[in-house]
């Protein structure tokens, strides 16, 4: 399959990566010229578990590319879609799908200007990845890929790009409903990512920290109140158990919010808590805890870009 993804960072290299290693046609597309340089310089390598893979890539501007592709993945920051959708417009076909499982809420909408209901594909991935000074990338190897579709035509692709997935070494499958998986990552991640990016704490210690630990249940409650206004079918348990096994297993982590506030570049908190407020004024649902997190967010973003941080 030819593939082009977008946003060569840390979780589209992963993907990149497994998707070259398995035989397909791959192209790293990123805005960035250091790393392009480094990818055609260095290849790209992955420590999954206790197995190392290392492959060469193409990596272009999106300018610089021109065959139509089968495929776009989509991993920039949400923030950025738009931009990036509109640059690699001249690689879309016919038949050319647009797949995404970033995080946060809404990430079909950008994806249904360029490729339409029948071949938007959107999903979400827990496979925690890291990269290491030296340009590694390194995950525990314990996650999933959960894909779907808006319509039955882009349902039935995303069950084939499941397998595709899974045919290079990822655990994919499809949901019939994909909006449960969505909405159950972006719950989970308004509690990691809005506590540790305002208080500084990596995830274990999150955990470890009782006055993180009642931030975090009030914005799972109000999370869980929007979700439910929404009629959403999420499953309470499901959430908690992976805050609990985050909690316990990846201790020293720090999300990529917190990264982003610390090394003052943009962060997502519009398409995660800022999304989930929203949601919830939409039905009458007040989020005063998240919303005071998301805000602490945006001024220590603030901060950190103007050096008050």
């Amino acid at each position: 399959m030819r593939i082009a993804v977008v946003g060569a960072g840390t979780m589209g290299q992963l993907f990149g990566i497994l998707l070259i290693d398995a035989g397909h046609d791959v192209v790293m597309i990123d805005a960035s010229p250091q790393r392009l340089h480094a990818i055609r310089r260095d290849g790209m390598t992955l420590c999954l578990g206790e197995t190392v893979t290392h492959v060469d890539s193409r990596a272009e501007h999106a300018a610089d590319v021109h065959d139509p592709v089968e495929l776009v993945l989509l991993f920039t920051k949400t923030m950025h879609s738009e931009a990036a959708l509109a640059s690699v417009t001249h690689l879309v076909g016919e038949q050319t799908v647009g797949l995404s499982v970033q995080n946060g809420l809404g990430n079909e909408r950008p994806l249904l200007a360029y490729f339409g209901p029948d071949r938007t594909v959107i999903g979400v991935t827990d496979y925690p990845a890291d990269r290491g000074a030296d340009g590694v990338i390194t995950s525990a190897g314990a996650g999933s890929v959960i894909l779907g579709g808006l319509t039955p035509a882009s349902a039935g692709r995303a069950e084939r790009l499941a397998g595709v997935l899974s045919a290079a070494g990822f655990t994919a499958e499809s949901a019939a409903d994909i909006m449960v998986p969505i909405w159950e990552k972006v719950i989970f991640n308004a509690v990691m990512n809005t506590v540790s990016a305002t208080t500084g704490l990596t995830v274990g210690a999150m955990g470890a920290e009782a006055p993180a630990q009642v931030l975090g249940e009030g914005v799972l409650s109000e999370c869980f109140a929007v979700a439910e206004a929404h009629r959403v079918r999420f499953h309470e348990g499901r959430v908690q158990d992976k805050l609990a096994v985050a909690f316990r297993e990846h201790g020293e982590h720090k999300t990529s919010m917190l990264q982003d506030v610390e090394a003052g570049r943009a962060t997502e908190i519009e398409g995660i808590g800022g999304a989930i407020v929203r949601a919830g004024a939409e039905r009458g649902i007040p989020t005063p805890v998240l919303t005071t997190l998301s805000n602490v967010v945006r001024l220590r973003t603030v901060a950190a870009q103007d050096g008050r941080g």
